[in-house]
């Protein structure tokens, strides 16, 4: 999938939820946005119960560094209320960032 939003830069929506992602799907989503050019702008991982708090640095990294997202869902995931927090926290200026 990382592949694909490297050298898809017309891919806008990427719905991703019930897949059974954790982690490490989520370091290298992170790091397709982070070092690509994508215009992805709609990413939807909800029901996903491997991502943890692990992923918040890189969640949050991507946030950063991918100015083209405008829309994230995270709910229903394994991430805890701090975790919640935080990503709000980082994100508060975009209201279409739901944990």
């Amino acid at each position: 999938m990382s592949e694909l939003i490297r050298k898809k830069p017309t891919l806008t929506t990427l719905y991703l939820n019930d897949n059974g992602i954790g982690n490490q799907g989520v370091t290298y989503l992170a790091d397709a946005l982070c070092q690509s050019k994508a215009n992805l702008r709609k990413l939807y991982l909800q029901n996903n119960k491997r991502i943890t708090n692990e992923s918040m640095s890189l969640l949050i990294a991507m946030f950063e560094k991918n100015q083209s997202l405008t829309t994230f869902w995270l709910t229903s995931c394994n991430i805890t209320e701090d975790g919640r927090q935080r990503l709000q926290k980082e994100t508060s200026s975009n209201n279409n960032f739901i944990f």
